[in-house]
């Protein structure tokens, strides 16, 4: 088993990464128990020791915890600084109280430690008898816990980030290969051959009755197409309008095979300067010609496209005959969820809803 895929087993598996955190733990646990031990202090032979090094791990817990899980991927990476920076100093003013107060609790049961510092540093002991509050104020008010705390947070912090950007530099490389994998299909399926002789059958009856303007305009919408497909579809990103334009050539070619449905392209948006993925949008429409209902007057095709403030979203509708379907998609969709994946990760929405003899997908996406 490699590295890479025994973390990702323990990451998938909840159980073994609790019992992988309660190990580490208890190894920083038992570290600190044996320096305690071999230490110069005078309750070294006593349960005491174990009971400090258990209050300092509880307070380091309670630390690491909320900061590395919540703090720092939720505000810190998201740039809400002056959140972070709040999130941060709360969680230090509770470390601070909880390592004051079982400090407490744990020294005033030692009568020999008690003992020993009422010589050895009398300051350190009339700081012990006093409340909890007070003795969290003279730790801050001296930077030690934050000091103590700087250089044991270290370790777990350092791993965890390690393991983060460990894992993030893995799923790159994955999603590299996948994507090279997807363009591969992807190029397969940017010449659709049944369309391409759809197309040029309705060219040839077009000038067999003597539409040759119109033949003109299919043959010129046609090239453009072909060679957006084959010639500018190569990029991570293309302007807005270039791939609007190229769904309005497509419908109008397919718009002149079909006979009574009803084709309704609207787009919408503001003056932004977008780009989008070349030609992410092609599948779900294709999907929507192919499986369209086109024998009965009130069969439609309805796609709204609308841009404001950043926000893509896009909603297609059409009707269909069950008796066509059969199966659940194919790999036009297939990669259109992919491609969605690889280039928005969470951060969009992909829903399908089927009703009766009428089929509808929304895709939303914050866009660039």
């Amino acid at each position: 088993m490699t590295l890479t895929q025994f973390m990702e087993l323990t990451y998938s598996n909840k159980i073994k990464r609790i019992l992988l955190h309660l190990l580490f733990w208890t190894a920083i646990g038992l570290s600190a128990f044996y320096f305690s031990t071999i230490s110069l202090y005078n309750y070294q032979n006593t349960g005491t020791a174990l009971l400090i090094v258990a209050k300092n791990t509880l307070a380091l817990v309670v630390f690491f915890y909320p900061l590395m899980y919540f703090i720092v991927p939720r505000w810190l990476l998201r740039k809400k600084y002056l959140a972070a920076a709040g999130g941060a100093l709360l969680l230090f003013l509770l470390h601070t109280w909880i390592d004051s107060y079982f400090e407490q609790v744990v020294m005033l049961r030692c009568a020999a430690c008690m003992a020993h510092y009422k010589i050895a540093s009398i300051e350190y002991y009339d700081l012990l008898r006093t409340p909890a509050l007070e003795m969290m104020k003279a730790r801050l008010t001296n930077f030690g816990v934050l000091y103590a705390l700087m250089i044991t947070i270290c370790l777990p912090v350092s791993l965890k980030l390690a393991r983060s950007y460990f894992r993030q530099t893995i799923r790159q490389l994955e999603l590299s290969r996948n994507n090279l994998q997807l363009e591969f299909n992807f190029l397969k399926s940017q010449v659709n051959p049944h369309f391409l002789f759809n197309t040029l059958n309705n060219i040839y009856s077009l000038v067999e009755n003597d539409k040759k303007k119109q033949a003109t305009t299919t043959i010129a919408r046609l090239s453009d197409f072909m060679r957006y497909t084959l010639y500018e579809s190569d990029s991570d990103a293309i302007p807005l309008a270039r791939e609007i334009q190229l769904l309005q050539d497509y419908i109008a070619l397919e718009k002149i095979r079909l006979n009574q449905t009803v084709v309704d392209f609207r787009f919408d948006s503001d003056q932004g300067d977008y780009h989008i993925p070349p030609l992410l949008l092609m599948p779900a429409v294709e999907n929507a010609f192919k499986y369209v209902d086109d024998n009965t007057d009130s069969s439609y095709i309805r796609i709204q496209i609308q841009v404001e403030n950043g926000f893509f979203r896009c909603l297609l509708e059409n009707s269909f005959d069950p008796g066509k379907i059969t199966g659940t998609g194919g790999i036009g969709l297939t990669n259109l969820q992919k491609r969605l994946k690889f280039h928005f990760r969470d951060a969009y929405a992909y829903i399908v809803a089927v009703k009766e003899y009428n089929y509808s997908l929304t895709v939303s996406f914050k866009i660039a």
